[in-house]
């Protein structure tokens, strides 16, 4: 059987779940779907798999009722449905929250899907957290909230930092040391490759309207470059896979500096942009 709360997707759902009943050896057919949902269309379920149709507000208590979900599942099941059916990323933020809040409900120790780990969606449910873990670093984490709002440029209130940093510290992943100082209790988190978690986009967002602030400061504090080109649309992948193995060998040698005697005594952002002009 398989667990609805490990999806996003309803469609993936819906795929596995026929897959795992013919494993099973059940004689479930589209039609027989069907006929349990009360849907005239015998191949609707299988056309909604291959996205070629999206369900309704009509036909979605159909597919509940053949599903056999349980009330919560159900309700899990309807936001599946209109996260993965959304257009914008404002429609697909609100139904991804509605997910999470019914995960959240699960008794403890559930297993989220791994891109979706409670540490990733905790550093990147608000923009100034992955900020805030960075901070530690700087011994600002501590109790001087005067000091990581100027630090935040008051951009966040003294509220929300006060909840951040009870979220950080009840999350495991910090942890005080032997001189009774916060630290990271793990020094670099890295989300999967090809993510396209809402959350990471909204954070991505957001550091690239800090870019924009940031261009006016003075040269020598911080640096921009850029290289537009002709290419062909098949060396994407190649590009891509360039820009990976960049980001990777960058995050080895920030570790690295952290190693040495000189403590840290500000936080950098470094980010790296391809997209097509057209």
């Amino acid at each position: 059987m398989i667990n609805i709360y490990e999806y996003e997707n309803y469609r993936e759902f819906l795929k596995d779940y026929f897959e795992v009943k013919e494993r099973n050896g059940s004689r479930l057919t589209y039609r027989n779907f069907s006929n349990r949902a009360g849907i005239p269309s015998h191949t609707l379920a299988q056309m909604v798999i291959q996205g070629k149709r999206n369900l309704t507000l009509n036909t979605i208590p159909g597919f509940v009722k053949a599903l056999d979900l349980k009330k919560g599942e159900s309700i899990y099941f309807e936001n599946m449905v209109g996260f993965t059916q959304s257009k914008t990323d404002e429609e697909k933020s609100y139904f991804l929250e509605k997910m999470y809040e019914i995960r959240s409900k699960k008794k403890k120790g559930f297993s989220l899907p791994k891109v979706n780990s409670d540490h990733t969606k905790l550093l990147f449910s608000r923009w100034y957290m992955p900020l805030l873990y960075e901070l530690i670093l700087l011994n600002l984490f501590d109790e001087d909230y005067e000091k990581l709002f100027d630090f935040f440029e008051k951009k966040v209130s003294k509220v929300k930092l006060k909840k951040a940093v009870s979220d950080l510290r009840s999350s495991g992943l910090v942890e005080k040391n032997n001189e009774g100082k916060w630290v990271q209790k793990t020094p670099c988190l890295k989300t999967q490759d090809e993510v396209t978690h809402l959350l990471i986009r909204d954070y991505q967002k957001k550091m690239m309207e800090f870019a924009l602030d940031k261009i006016s400061d003075p040269i020598d504090q911080r640096e921009f470059g850029f290289v537009t080109f002709a290419g062909n649309k098949s060396d994407l992948k190649i590009l891509k896979n360039k820009i990976k193995k960049l980001l990777d060998d960058f995050h080895g040698e920030t570790l690295e500096l952290k190693d040495q005697d000189n403590p840290p005594d500000q936080i950098f952002h470094f980010g790296v942009q391809l997209f097509g002009m057209k």
